[in-house]
């Protein structure tokens, strides 16, 4: 039989992990592929794990040095690209497979040849009801990526193909004629935002990308994180480097204003909660973004995450009512939920939304109203949902602002410090615009 699949695990550092994944593309339903093992360095005794457990039931490579995301999974399609497969995959280390997910997926692709490359369903290892995304778009405006579906319950209501700009390499199938048009991921990037690249270039070159709902992994989110700013550095990085390359020429001012006033807006925060380490972290990439430094960081760019208060979690400890008013961010929404049940899971926690039976349906475990209701009380607290503090004008203090970077409007302090935003960000911007 033909081998219709070559299927590249990129790994790194994950002994465990890299077993259980390999284990889960072994088991699938259907077994025209051969499975390549790239071993980017590790330390762990990952490669000598894969050998004893799998021998030459997998085609093993390991490379001299750590080449990231990007120049790991190239390592891997090169190899495989020589058997000359139709079809190949990218498989990150920390997924395990549904047993139908590659046959899902190779059969879509069979179903539908305008589409040059299909995701799967991604959901979480630690919450396998809950999607981490069904692929995502590229905002030009905001100048970010915007996963569908994120932290959403998984129910029929999701759709069953999603077009997009992108899906994550963790789980993707592609093309051999794709690959012949666009090249393989770009490796300058190293990690993260080398499989949105890759995507958007097949979709410039006239291929529809999708994610697909009946393909299924699952993803242990919680073990990129790590005790440095490694994802800080390359997400940012890279961030910069795509929409500064890829932004039509017209909305070029737009975008660099934009992603300047994000990079602001970290920073901003950074300093209140004395984030020292980020603050230099985030100089660095901006400076690598701007004069072209790729690949690999300088040695010691990458710093140490800075230890500081969880102001969030010393909120909640000791509130028996907490009021959470949603403002559509299910990603932040799922953060604060997290927080709760970490820190006070006896709480009386009530969701105040537009939505209420889609909220009831997503969280059946919490109380869902259409408005708050009283909530005095020293044992009591309302967390209002926004975008960014800074875009906050209310000064009364009778509920306590929480966005996407863990900023709080609480306390005078608060409303000081961010009094001053809109002037230091003009400073800021007129100082770096012409750099960027």
């Amino acid at each position: 039989m033909d081998k219709k699949v070559g299927i590249v695990i990129c790994n790194y550092n994950k002994k465990q992990f890299v077993l259980s994944c390999i284990q889960s593309v072994l088991d699938s339903s259907r077994k025209d592929f051969d499975v390549y093992v790239v071993d980017n360095a590790s330390t762990d005794g990952s490669a000598d794990a894969v050998k004893a457990a799998y021998g030459d039931r997998v085609i093993l490579i390991q490379n001299e040095e750590n080449l990231g995301g990007s120049g790991g999974f190239n390592t891997g399609l090169r190899a495989a690209r020589q058997k000359g497969y139709p079809y190949y995959m990218c498989v990150d280390n920390d997924i395990v497979m549904d047993e139908h997910n590659i046959e899902n997926l190779l059969c879509f692709l069979e179903d539908h040849h305008d589409v040059g490359i299909v995701g799967s369903k991604i959901c979480r290892m630690q919450h396998p009801e809950r999607l981490q995304e069904l692929g995502a778009r590229l905002d030009f405006e905001k100048c970010t990526h915007v996963p569908y579906y994120k932290d959403h319950l998984d129910n029929e209501d999701i759709p069953e193909v999603q077009d997009c700009d992108y899906v994550p390499a963790c789980s993707l199938m592609v093309r051999d004629e794709v690959i012949d048009k666009i090249g393989l991921l770009p490796e300058e990037n190293f990690i993260y935002w080398d499989d949105m690249e890759w995507c958007y270039k097949a979709k410039l070159a006239g291929y529809r990308v999708a994610a697909y709902r009946q393909a299924k992994v699952l993803h242990d989110m919680g073990t990129n994180s790590g005790d440095t700013y490694f994802s800080t550095y390359y997400f940012w990085r890279n961030r910069i480097r795509f929409f500064a390359r890829y932004t039509p020429q017209d909305k070029r001012d737009a975008a660099m204003e934009t992603l300047l006033e994000n990079l602001f807006q970290t920073m901003y925060g950074c300093y209140y909660k004395g984030k020292t380490n980020q603050i230099s972290v985030m100089t660095h990439l901006f400076d690598d973004a701007v004069h072209g430094h790729t690949g690999r960081a300088d040695e010691g760019v990458i710093l140490p995450k800075d230890q500081v208060e969880n102001r969030l979690e010393n909120l909640i400890k000791g509130k028996t009512k907490i009021t959470i008013e949603f403002n559509g961010d299910y990603k932040l929404l799922q953060d604060i939920a997290k927080c709760v049940k970490k820190n006070n899971p006896s709480a009386e926690v009530t969701i105040v939304a537009d939505c209420v039976e889609e909220m009831r349906g997503q969280y059946p475990e919490y109380r869902v109203a259409a408005q708050a209701g009283m909530n005095d009380g020293q044992d009591a607290v309302c967390l209002a949902m926004c975008e960014h503090v800074s875009k906050i004008h209310d000064d009364s203090l009778t509920k306590v602002y929480v966005d996407p970077y863990s900023n709080l409007l609480e306390t005078e302090r608060d409303l000081q410090h961010f009094a001053g935003y809109e002037y230091n960000k003009g400073l800021f911007m007129k100082i770096w615009k012409v750099l960027l």
